[in-house]
């Protein structure tokens, strides 16, 4: 299927191996440029977590010696489950428990139990602040004075002497007791959540922010040994969604561990060598960090076609996977953390890999490629203007739909990330008043799913008020009945006609890649008084949509307050709109492309001018017109001969 992508990928595949050249990085610089959302801050890292260095530490105990271990316990919310526990480590009087955790940035506090080897079982509740947390437990200082929530049961003795393998923690509180090199663990999001990674795939150019290019669910468990240092990991796996025409492999480094230290890599099938290739231990080759890959090709994971679980109504099971890894050498629980493991995807070649913001590309990675590009400086994986190519969500997360952004899925995204992260911390829960639904992938769906045209060109939408509008211009070379629609090039030919027709601005396809296909009023026009003279009755659009009537333009500009409509019709910022874009909010999710026009005898106002036809006509058709410098939505007459822009409506 020909798959019309928003900001269509294929348009910059040459430009971005074009970049693949000998030279410096040019990183221009940033005077506070404005992206599609507004302004965001220079240091804002895209992180949704907090992460945060913990000292727990214990007293003596009457009865209890104090080389005997505690074992602690810490959780994100009050239920004290499986979903909550993110820590488990010993401590003694002697030897505080330290560990780094990572938490959703919305969890104001985390629960923490000592439990003593009689199974005694106190906890505390500290709330979070600042980057660091010290937990004491039988001292003055403790947050509050303890509460006892359990005393021993009538099995514990025991419970605490049993101990398999031999490494000083019993049977009932070892991870593995077979194992003396692992006896509890931590974990992120949680013991049995997960968490997602989503990309974007076109770095060094920017995309269409529907993230979903691959969408990645994941869970990290982290084994340390009865000293809490880390002997192994486990990453559970799930590619859940794969909305890309490139070839994606992705994987993970370990940014402060040695490929050295690692024995063997466990439990992955990668198929393949490229862009992978793995040595002995099951780390990539040539790199002096531990990378881990996870696939070499999305379309290894699992067997499909066009896209994966990006379009509404398409859905297929993808099974869970997992890598296991050995150490050589224990490791700090604090030098594999969250703020340490680093994914990141490659696209079509092995250098080209796209990382979070903060992140730094392995020594693979082939910096050349942003050559000449407009990247923020000192992170390479953000653009000028701050945006991102790849954000981590700490739960399960229902992303964006098949071309719909972000910035219109999620109603609160631009807020959180124009305050830096610190507005709107829960944006990505699928609660009311977050999402908008007809952007977000749904498994299943009432209806015939996303507008498809003939050529197999899927356009995102937006309802505003009681209308469904086509979020992105018209892109189609057929008639929704499979007949073509001639595409005219020369000046005097395009004059001359009483047909329909359509054209590339300057007759450039990579323009219509962009902002959509220009067509005359006779393509458009399918009135049944008309069709002989224009398109014998046919439309243009996707069956169940149509070109809108000029009563349905004023019903949306009325909707939206009439003279300040047009700036919320518009696409923000000056990426395709000349500057200044005057007024432009896109409130709406219309997302307004200027498009230009064609007169009978050349182009003019590609990225200053967006026109769209409307199906009424009086004395000569119909049209609204957005201009660059105002922002009305203004009504227009013009020549069934010119070509402009079609935003279809639904039915």
């Amino acid at each position: 299927m020909n798959t019309f992508k928003c900001n269509i990928k294929l348009l910059f595949l040459v430009l971005i191996f074009a970049g693949a050249v000998s030279g410096c990085v040019k990183l221009n610089p940033v005077n506070n440029p404005t992206s599609p959302i507004g302004l965001i801050p220079k240091d804002f890292n895209w992180k949704t977590i907090t992460e945060l260095s913990c000292t727990v530490k214990v007293a003596s105990v009457s009865g209890v010696g104090d080389n005997s271990i505690r074992i602690i316990r810490i959780y994100n919310n009050s239920l004290l489950n499986e979903q909550s526990l993110i820590a488990t480590g010993a401590a003694t009087p002697a030897l505080p428990y330290i560990v780094k955790i990572s938490l959703a940035t919305n969890i104001q506090a985390i629960y923490v139990q000592e439990i003593l080897p009689d199974g005694t079982t106190t906890l505390l509740t500290k709330n979070i602040s600042g980057t660091s947390l010290d937990i004491n437990f039988g001292t003055a200082s403790a947050a509050g004075a303890p509460t006892i929530v359990s005393q021993p049961a009538s099995n514990s003795s025991q419970v605490v002497a049993a101990d398999s393998d031999a490494d000083g923690v019993s049977s009932g509180y070892d991870v593995d007791d077979s194992d003396p090199a692992v006896a509890f663990a931590s974990y992120f999001p949680s013991a049995s959540t997960w968490g997602t990674y989503a990309f974007e795939d076109l770095w060094p150019v920017k995309g269409d922010y529907d993230i979903n290019d691959i969408v990645i669910g994941f869970r990290i468990s982290y084994f340390t040994n009865c000293s809490n240092m880390v002997t192994k990991m486990r990453v559970d796996y799930n590619m859940k969604a794969a909305g890309s025409i490139y070839n994606l492999g992705a994987a993970f480094q370990l940014d402060k561990v040695s490929s050295s230290n690692v024995q063997s890599v466990s439990g992955r099938a990668l198929n393949g060598t490229s862009p992978f290739a793995i040595g002995a231990n099951g780390c990539e080759n040539g790199v002096s960090l531990a990378v881990i890959p996870l696939l070499n090709n999305q379309k290894d994971y699992v067997s499909y076609s066009g896209y994966l679980n990006t379009v509404s109504g398409s859905y297929l099971n993808t099974p869970d996977k997992y890598v296991s890894i050995n150490f050589i050498a224990p490791v700090q629980q604090e030098n594999v953390a969250m703020n340490a493991f680093n994914m990141f995807i490659v696209a079509n070649t092995r250098g080209c890999e796209i990382h979070l913001p903060s992140f730094l590309g392995t020594t693979n990675f082939n910096s050349s490629l942003a050559t000449g590009y407009s990247l923020f400086p000192g992170d390479l994986f953000k653009n000028y203007d701050g945006m991102m190519w790849g954000i981590m969500i700490p739960e399960p997360f229902e992303y964006p739909a098949e071309c719909s952004s972000i910035i219109n899925a999620y109603s609160h995204f631009a807020e959180w990330a124009t305050s830096g992260g610190t507005s709107s911390t829960d944006w990505y829960k699928p609660v009311s008043g977050n999402q908008i639904l007809n952007s977000i992938y749904l498994h299943e769906i009432t209806g015939a799913g996303p507008p498809t045209d003939f050529d197999g060109n899927i356009y995102p939408s937006v309802t505003i008020g009681n209308q469904i509008w086509m979020a992105a211009n018209l892109n189609t070379t057929h008639y929704n009945d499979g007949t073509a629609i001639p595409n005219v090039t020369a000046n005097a030919s395009w004059a001359a006609l009483t047909t329909g027709a359509y054209c590339d601005y300057n007759n450039n396809p990579g323009n219509s890649a962009v902002y959509g296909r220009l067509y005359n009023w006779y393509a458009v026009d399918n009135n049944a008084a008309s069709k002989v003279t224009s398109n014998g009755g046919k439309n243009i659009c996707p069956t169940g949509w149509h070109v809108p009537t000029e009563t349905e333009w004023k019903t949306l500009i009325t909707y939206l307050g009439g003279s300040s409509a047009g700036g919320k019709l518009k696409e923000t910022g000056t990426s395709h709109w000349l500057s200044p874009n005057t007024g432009a909010t896109n409130l709406s999710g219309f997302t307004a492309l200027p498009g230009g026009l064609r007169y009978p005898t050349n182009f003019q106002n590609l990225t200053s001018n967006g026109n769209w036809w409307s199906s009424t006509t009086y004395t000569r058709p119909i049209n609204r017109v957005l201009y660059s410098g105002n922002g009305n939505v203004v009504p227009g007459y013009c020549e069934k001969t010119y070509g402009h822009s079609v935003r279809c409506v639904k039915d």
